[in-house]
């Protein structure tokens, strides 16, 4: 049994010596008695928090009658970190002894660093030469040129009767917003916003961004809502320019992502009357944001997503097949070369030096401006993404649309319409990496809706996966499974370990271990698996859980495994 000592802490989960921890658990099947028997069995198996009051057990999504979504809970309390045992470790073995000989599957919600922002400027990864003219990025309308979002706006009312995507309201889970001249109030929902960080109805962006934490993003949801929904009237304007957004302050930093806040947000999108969700983030997600996205997508709301970039593989949501995952492209049609890409990928958007309403919050008064300097990245290509689905939705209506197809089916014919019409396909386009092509807006609204809702096929990262390997294939796609299983067997032949590491306990720890460190990632990839197998075990015994540490059979330190 993992033991923590709590001797001599302060009483205070809030002071330096004691974390705020939350875990996300998931139960087989939702029930009156749901809370009350998993807060029994917590209160067996791991007592009191660090302060000695009982841990809080609660629903996730509460208020929902939704039972899948009744089958997740959060546990949270008090616990403490230490530089011999941080956080992390502590997490996942309180998660362990949780789920131990019990019919749950527990997940500690901490911060995943999976996702990559664009390197700055002058590290930027050069795009492949190309003979097509790229556009001037000069020009703000580069990008709604690009996709042809002007041509779309003049084209003649549908049968939804709007254009410029009136009427339709858009989540946008992100750091919150920031009034700008850019991003007007009337863009803006304020009645129906959240912060599911502070945990208050107020998601504006306190602009803060921690001298000693590098990862934080402030403005990164002004920067994105701007491409989505800014009106025409200032220096820049948004793709869906007459659309309405519900801004959801749900993360501090696009790089480090609490899964929980994340599904929560996308819950309350849909509560809010969302039809479009837009997410530019990322991370390694857990079973209830998918959850969470399936029930949008069963309401009829279109849930886009950012691939992710600079880590080799498509992040979660994105790489869920209930998300439309939008990879980014440059002024010369052709991809970013920092963009995630793979078969998850559904198209093409712009995503290099694209103009966003930026604050300066170092200035006093803050400074307000637009800018596309280092603004790279999938979260425009979701951005311009999600501001198309908004204008596809107000031109055919979204009542419209649910009653000709029922709507847990309305995404499946924007998709089928996005593969087969909305999109240009430049020469040499690789359709198994980058998707269908580069969004076509114009396109996509002329096109005529069919009869009958089309089977989409997707790419469902997890089919016909063992146990707990959904993770560790999310990381590793270059890998099949026997592949993963055969590293795995690797750390075996080369520690104390009598039995091979499993994916079913550890998969997601495994996952954030290896998805967090690139070097180490590369390692496990190679063809001989002995050659990482010595790293893999050094990088364990100093940041994996004990319960990792003894079911891998290292040492807890470098060079003392067997």
């Amino acid at each position: 049994m993992v033991a923590y000592d709590v001797s001599g802490v302060s009483g205070r989960w809030g002071e330096r010596s004691g974390t705020r921890l939350r875990l996300l658990v998931e139960v087989p099947e939702a029930g009156r008695r749901t809370v009350t028997d998993l807060r029994q069995h917590v209160a067996e198996r791991l007592g009191g928090d660090a302060n000695g009051a009982p841990w809080r057990v609660e629903l996730l999504f509460p208020a929902v009658q939704d039972p899948e979504l009744g089958r997740f809970l959060q546990v949270s309390g008090s616990a403490v970190a230490t530089p011999s045992y941080p956080l992390q470790k502590l997490a996942y073995d309180l998660a362990r002894r949780l789920d131990r000989d019990a019919p749950y599957r527990s997940e500690p919600d901490l911060a995943t660093g999976v996702y990559r922002l664009a390197p700055p400027s002058g590290g930027r990864t050069p795009v492949a030469a190309t003979t097509v003219r790229a556009a001037d990025t000069s020009v703000p309308s580069w990008a709604l040129d690009n996709i042809r979002a002007p041509a779309a706006w003049q084209l003649p009312p549908g049968p939804g009767g709007a254009a410029r995507g009136a009427g339709v309201r858009i989540g946008h889970p992100d750091t919150g917003y920031v009034l700008h001249p850019d991003l007007e109030v009337d863009a803006l929902d304020l009645f129906s916003d959240r912060d599911f960080v502070d945990g208050d109805h107020d998601a504006r962006d306190p602009l803060v961004k921690r001298w000693w934490f590098p990862f934080d993003t402030p403005g990164h949801g002004t920067h994105t809502a701007s491409v989505i929904a800014s009106r025409d009237r200032g220096q820049m304007c948004g793709v869906a320019p007459e659309a309405t957004l519900v801004p959801i302050r749900t993360i501090t930093s696009v790089v480090q992502v609490f899964d929980g806040d994340v599904a929560k947000a996308v819950l309350h999108a849909v509560q809010a009357g969302c039809q479009v969700i837009s997410l530019s983030l990322g991370g390694l997600g857990f079973s209830g944001l998918r959850t969470a996205i399936r029930h949008a997508v069963s309401r009829g709301t279109i849930v886009v997503a950012a691939a992710g970039q600079h880590v080799g593989f498509v992040v979660a949501p994105a790489v869920y097949p209930e998300c439309v995952a939008a990879a980014a492209s440059t002024a010369a049609d052709t991809p970013w070369s920092g963009s995630s890409h793979g078969p998850a990928v559904d198209i093409c958007a712009p995503g290099e030096h694209i103009w966003v309403a930026e604050v300066d919050a170092g200035t006093r008064p803050p400074t307000f401006r637009v800018s596309n300097k280092d603004h790279d990245g999938t979260s425009y290509a979701a951005a311009h993404l999600a501001g198309v689905a908004a204008l596809w939705v107000a031109h055919h209506g979204h009542s419209a649309l649910t009653a000709r197809y029922g709507a847990g089916l309305v995404q499946s014919v924007f998709l089928h319409l996005l593969a087969t019409a909305g999109r240009r396909r430049p020469g040499g386009w690789d359709t198994g990496a980058w998707g269908a092509g580069i969004i076509d807006a114009e396109a996509l609204l002329s096109a005529p809706l069919p009869a009958t809702a089309p089977t989409v096929r997707r790419f469902t990262l997890d089919a016909d996966l063992p146990e707990g390997m959904g993770p560790l294939a999310l990381i590793l796609p270059e890998l099949g499974p026997d592949e993963i299983e055969e590293r795995l067997a690797g750390l075996t032949r080369r520690s104390r370990s009598a039995q091979p590491v499993t994916c079913t306990a550890h998969g997601t720890e495994l996952a954030r271990l290896l998805g967090e460190n690139p070097t180490l990632r590369s390692r496990f990839v190679e063809e001989k698996p002995d050659a990482a197998a010595g790293l893999l075990l050094h990088e364990i015994g100093w940041a994996g859980s004990w319960s990792l540490v003894d079911a891998v059979g290292c040492a807890g330190g470098p060079g003392r495994w067997a």
